[in-house]
């Protein structure tokens, strides 16, 4: 397997070890191959330990990212329900209350698909006018001010402070992912990869081309052939499944071995980011999932990758499905 994306980088490195191994066994441990700077074998080992690290590490972040997403999501909905509540409610009691400044300054419903920001932008002030109307004592109005089920205006403060700790949760989780690709891109490309490419031309420097040693010399980089055309993804909301429906185009490389669904919840798509949603036959060409969708206003993005049987692959255009509320037109673009 040649180091070709993050998938390969643990398992190429693997390799190289156990052929430097098999080249210290034919040489004898006196005469083992060492790179510049006396860089030995069990240097490469403690590398590949750490690369292990930061790829176990990125799992659980992409985990952690994935379910504090969710629950924003689920938190967001709730609060925007709320909202929306509320203001039908106040604008009910416009008759009752001798004074229009507090109508007036209610705030305008936004979107499920706004961000949690502005979500808590409005909520702060939905509080502002909730705390106006409880010092009221105007006959006709409900004291204190609730809404459907008693839900109270301490109840609301605690969803919009659930939801500013959720969006502070997944900032952090963002950054520590950010921090995680940086470093470990820097091992593998720095550390690691010179290192792989150095110990591959010292082998084809002492040996022939027939030599054993040679023959099973792992590669850095992918073996010649044609890379797959990328596919042309389409995607949106299924109302009746409650799940993203994608669909592409069939890849018509003859070497061509399965397709990837891959995703990044909630930001932009990054390569280095995504996660494998599902590995599909090369005979399908439609896929369905509720990956990161757990809540109305939920966003991710999607790409279908075409892999070959020697392992190239190219990705499709990024397709961004948004799961709507129930009296929403499905969104993707």
């Amino acid at each position: 397997m040649p180091l070709t994306n993050i998938n390969s980088y643990y398992y190429c490195t693997v390799l190289f070890l156990d052929h430097w191994s098999q080249s210290t066994d034919y040489l004898g441990a006196i005469a083992a191959v060492k790179l510049a700077g006396d860089y030995t074998r069990a240097m490469l080992v403690e590398q590949r330990d750490l690369l292990a690290a930061y790829l176990a590490e990125r799992e659980v972040l992409a985990l952690a990212t994935r379910q504090i997403a969710g629950q924003r999501d689920v938190t967001k909905q709730t609060l925007h329900e709320r909202t929306a509540e509320f203001l039908r409610l106040a604008r009910s009691y416009k008759l009752v209350l001798a004074d229009p400044g507090i109508m007036n300054s209610l705030p305008r419903m936004p979107y499920i698909t706004a961000s949690s920001a502005k979500i808590i932008q409005v909520a702060n002030a939905i509080l502002s006018v909730w705390q106006q109307l409880d010092a009221l004592t105007t006959v006709g109005l409900p004291h204190p001010f609730t809404l459907e089920g008693g839900f109270t205006q301490a109840q609301y403060t605690a969803l919009r402070d659930a939801l500013l700790l959720n969006t502070e949760q997944l900032i952090t989780a963002q950054r520590a992912s950010k921090t995680n690709r940086i470093e470990r891109e820097a091992l593998v490309m720095k550390q690691i990869k010179p290192r792989l490419v150095e110990y591959r031309s010292r082998i084809l420097g002492m040996f022939s081309k027939t030599h054993l040693l040679v023959q099973t010399l792992p590669s850095v980089t992918r073996p010649r052939g044609s890379a797959p055309e990328a596919v042309v993804l389409t995607g949106q909301w299924n109302t009746a499944e409650r799940k993203a429906v994608l669909s592409w185009d069939a890849c018509a490389h003859p070497d061509l071995d399965h397709y990837e669904v891959r995703a990044c919840i909630d930001t932009r798509y990054r390569v280095n980011d995504d996660t494998v949603v599902a590995r599909v036959p090369k005979t399908d060409v439609t896929f369905a999932t509720a990956h990161g969708l757990v809540a109305a206003g939920s966003e991710v993005h999607y790409k279908v990758y075409a892999v070959t049987k020697t392992d190239r692959e190219r990705g499709s255009n990024t397709v961004k499905v948004i799961r709507p509320t129930p009296v929403d037109v499905p969104a993707a673009a």
